[in-house]
């Protein structure tokens, strides 16, 4: 601490500044901890998380080592098997929606049919529009075994 003058022994210095800080972190307002907190390096502001308890800042001190080719392969090929079922539920609900808005879209398509206010310029691009869905339903199709 520079050459500040101390009141207590050297020796009980290190559990002096301990017990000043806990104090402090305890009664200081949240204003006063924030402008504490933004004083700090970023990587003492992760660590003081991470003691907090934070799990995010937890894992970002975490010092890993790095994986060879095989075990990320392996971990990755674990990870899609272990959220495949998963993602096939919610696909059939995300499917459920893809049909409302096919519909939706053809039920608005027929009344601006009905009410004659299409022009040929909205037409190209509803039908450009039509194209990648088209492309994209039909590669979807070739993956999930159709013809």
């Amino acid at each position: 601490m520079g050459d500040v003058t101390r009141l207590t022994p050297k020796a009980q210095h290190r559990s002096s500044d301990i017990a000043v800080s806990r104090r402090v972190l305890s009664t200081a307002s949240d204003e006063e901890l924030e402008r504490i907190i933004e004083k700090m390096p970023k990587e003492r502001v992760q660590h003081l998380a991470a003691a907090a308890g934070n799990a995010y800042h937890r894992e970002a001190v975490k010092v890993r080592e790095p994986l060879t080719e095989r075990e990320q392969r392996e971990r990755d090929s674990t990870a899609r098997e272990l959220t495949r079922p998963v993602k096939q539920a919610a696909a059939g609900f995300a499917s459920l929606g893809i049909v409302g808005h096919i519909e939706q879209a053809t039920e608005e398509l027929n009344e601006l049919v009905a009410d004659g206010s299409l022009t040929l310029r909205l037409v190209k691009q509803i039908e450009r529009a039509l194209e990648k869905f088209t492309s994209a339903l039909e590669m979807a199709e070739a993956l999930a075994g159709g013809e």
